[in-house]
C-alpha cells in the first residue's frame, strides 16, 4: 500500500520513505500500510537515483521507489554505501531502476564489509554532527530595547547608481545578478551569470559595489537578500532588489545580519498588495525602519558574527574531508 503526498502528516508513529531527497518525507500512524521486513533496507528513487538506508518500519510514499532486500553475502548498509559513492547518473525523470539492475558491485567477504561499514559510520557520525552545527547557525543581533529605532532613508542611499547595459556595454559582457544568483537565507552568491550588453533584460538597472546590501523586494523571494564583498567591478542586479549603500551612519553587514530574523521583511510583507507576486517600491524601501546600534557597537556585532562565521565555514570544509575519506575508502576496494 502506498500513499499519496495528500496523506503526508507532519506527525506519526511511523516515518513515510518516498524518492525525492528528503530522508523522511512525511510521518503516518496508518499501521495497514507499514513495510516491515525484520532487516534493514535499502530504498532506491526510480526516477531521483535518490539512495536511502532504512532500518525501521516504515511506510511508503506514492510510486518510484524501489526497495532493495539483499541476501546473507551482503550487508544493507554496505551497499547502501556502495550506491552512494558511485551512483546512478540521472538521465533526466524518467525510470533508472534497469540501469540499476546492470551495475555490477564490489562483493567481499562479510567480514570485510563490515570492518568498511565500521569505518565508514564513524566518519558519517562526524559529518551529521558538524552539518548539525552548520544547518542550525545563523546570524543573531540581540536588540537592546533602548536603541532608536531609524528609517532606512536616514541611514543609506537606495538605487542610488542606475545603468543601461546596452549603451555601458554593447557586445561586452557584464555580471547580472538577479534571483538565481542568491541563495535563498544564506546570503551566498554566485556571479557565473555573465551576459553582453546588447542581450541585457529590462531589469538588469541596478549598479552595485563593494559594501552594499541587496534587499529582495519581491514576495516570493525575500529570504534572497546578500552582502557585497568581492564583487566583479561590472556587476548590474536586478531591479527586483533594492540597493542599499550604507553611508557613516550605518555598518552594513548590520543592516545584512539584522535579515536573518526577518526584520526587514516582515514590515516589507504588511506594505505589499496581493497578487502572484506582490512587492514594494522604493518609497515603501525607504520608510522600513531598523533599531540602530551605536557605530561602535554595530563594528563590535559585525566583528563577532564574522568569527562565528569563519567556524562555521571550517565546518563546512570539515565536511568535505570526511566526505572525501568515505569516497576514498569506498575507491581502495576498488584497486
Amino acid at each position: 500500500m502506498k500513499l499519496q503526498k495528500a496523506d503526508f502528516s507532519e506527525k506519526g508513529k511511523y516515518p513515510i520513505i518516498d524518492q525525492s531527497q528528503n530522508d523522511i518525507s512525511g510521518w503516518t500512524d496508518d499501521k495497514d500500510a507499514v513495510i516491515d521486513e525484520g532487516k534493514p533496507l535499502v530504498i532506491f528513487g526510480d526516477h531521483t537515483c535518490a539512495v536511502k538506508y532504512v532500518d525501521k518500519p516504515f511506510v511508503q510514499g506514492a510510486d518510484g521507489i524501489k526497495i532493495l532486500k539483499t541476501d546473507d553475502r551482503l550487508l544493507p548498509k554496505f551497499l547502501f554505501y556502495l550506491l552512494k559513492a558511485t551512483p546512478i547518473v540521472s538521465d533526466g525523470y524518467k525510470r533508472h531502476f534497469s540501469k540499476l539492475k546492470e551495475t555490477k558491485i564490489l562483493l567481499p567477504p562479510l567480514e570485510v564489509q563490515e570492518k568498511i561499514v565500521a569505518e565508514i559510520d564513524g566518519y558519517q557520525k562526524i559529518i551529521d554532527g558538524v552539518r548539525q552545527i552548520v544547518e542550525n547557525y545563523k546570524p543573531t543581533i540581540k536588540i537592546n530595547p533602548a536603541w532608536p529605532v531609524v528609517e532606512l532613508s536616514e541611514l543609506v542611499s537606495i538605487n542610488e547608481n542606475t545603468i543601461d547595459p546596452v549603451k555601458e556595454y554593447g557586445q561586452k559582457e557584464f555580471c547580472y545578478i538577479d534571483i538565481t544568483s542568491v541563495e535563498n537565507g544564506t546570503g551566498e552568491m554566485s556571479f557565473d551569470n555573465k551576459i553582453k550588453g546588447i542581450d541585457a533584460p529590462s531589469r538588469a538597472r541596478r549598479k552595485v559595489s563593494k559594501g552594499d546590501v541587496l534587499l529582495s523586494t519581491v514576495r516570493p523571494n525575500l529570504k534572497a537578500f546578500a552582502y557585497l564583498t568581492d564583487i566583479p567591478d561590472n556587476s548590474i542586479a536586478s531591479t527586483g532588489f533594492a540597493v542599499l549603500s550604507p553611508t557613516e551612519k550605518v555598518v552594513g553587514q548590520y543592516i545584512y545580519y539584522l535579515l536573518f530574523d526577518d526584520f526587514l521583511q516582515k514590515q516589507m510583507i504588511e506594505r505589499m498588495g496581493k497578487g502572484a507576486y506582490p512587492s514594494i517600491n522604493q518609497s515603501d524601501v525607504e520608510h522600513l525602519k531598523i533599531p540602530l546600534a551605536p557605530i561602535g557597537e554595530q563594528k563590535r556585532i559585525a566583528e563577532e558574527i564574522e568569527s562565528e562565521q569563519k567556524i562555521v565555514n571550517e565546518n563546512k570544509k570539515l565536511i568535505e574531508i570526511f566526505e572525501k575519506k568515505i569516497s576514498d575508502t569506498i575507491s581502495a576496494l576498488w584497486a
